[in-house]
């Protein structure tokens, strides 16, 4: 999914939910860590069977995602650390958030592992991309927004095995298409 294009049709939005983490004040970076409150109250709802308030922490994590970076582009707080914090705490977000169905037996442990294996292997060849080939592609493929509606829907819904397989198969085709991509912009462009 095209970042700018879900940028655009959801600036408004997040705007408006920034407004007061702008006006208070608030350290970009701090607002990345509370994202993981979010995590740390979505454990014991989904070990209790409360669906839709486990939802609604995947929910409050990605709005605190989203949030961080708004707020600290209207306050001029932008930094490479920054941007290390927010991806770093997405990566512990999704882990824990997959993590959960397998601790808890919601899921098979190899479903459960090759998702979260596929995903990370997506996002380490954009890591690899930028920071080896020297190739930037972050701005123009992102499947965060996906996996977090999806889980959110799934979660919500209670249908954890088709939320997996949905979370598979969009890992898996973002991690070939990110890699053939690569192979693409480092052997044929160059």
């Amino acid at each position: 999914m095209k970042t700018k294009f879900v940028r655009r049709k959801t600036r408004k939005f997040v705007n408006f939910i920034s407004k007061p983490f702008i006006y208070f004040k608030f350290n970009p970076n701090l607002i990345s860590v509370m994202s993981l409150f979010a995590i740390v109250a979505f454990y014991p709802l989904l070990d209790k069977g409360y669906f839709i308030f486990a939802s609604l922490m995947i929910l409050l994590n990605g709005l605190f995602d989203v949030i961080d970076g708004n707020v600290a582009r209207a306050r001029g707080k932008s930094s490479k650390f920054g941007q290390f914090l927010d991806r770093t705490i997405d990566k512990v977000s999704d882990s824990l958030i997959l993590a959960a169905f397998m601790v808890y037996g919601l899921i098979s442990i190899p479903l459960g592992l090759y998702t979260l294996i596929t995903m990370f292997l997506a996002t380490n060849v954009t890591a690899n991309m930028e920071g080896v080939l020297n190739l930037k592609i972050s701005d123009a493929v992102s499947m965060r927004f996906f996996r977090t509606l999806i889980l959110i829907v799934g979660v919500a819904i209670g249908q954890f095995w088709i939320m997996f397989v949905i979370l598979a198969i969009i890992s898996s085709y973002s991690l070939f298409y990110r890699f053939g991509l690569a192979c693409y912009l480092y052997y044929i462009k160059k």
